[in-house]
């Protein structure tokens, strides 16, 4: 069963033959750990785990209020979001 039969049938409320269609997004820094790591550089890891290709429609549920920073550390930022909600981001080394 290809990508796009398998997607099809979880549309239509089937069952795929072999396995469930799965999608992720994977980080820069992941995809450059995966190939310091031993995957070929001409090889994405979207091929080596079989993850399918199906488009994702990201839908803005915020209040869109504007982003307003609060305090900016070297390691950490406080700021209030798109929905009004004060937030703290930690700045961390993802490699």
């Amino acid at each position: 069963m290809n990508a796009a039969e398998r997607i099809s049938t979880i549309l239509a409320g089937g069952i795929p033959d072999d396995r469930i269609g799965m999608n992720d997004a994977l980080w820069s820094s992941t995809v450059e750990r995966f190939h310091r790591e031993g995957l070929p550089e001409d090889e994405s890891p979207r091929d080596h785990f079989g993850v399918n290709d199906f488009c994702l429609i990201d839908v803005n549920y915020s209040l869109m209020l504007p982003e307003k920073i609060l305090e900016e550390g070297e390691d950490y930022r406080i700021y209030i979001n798109h929905n009004g909600v004060t937030c703290k981001c930690h700045r961390l080394d993802r490699g």
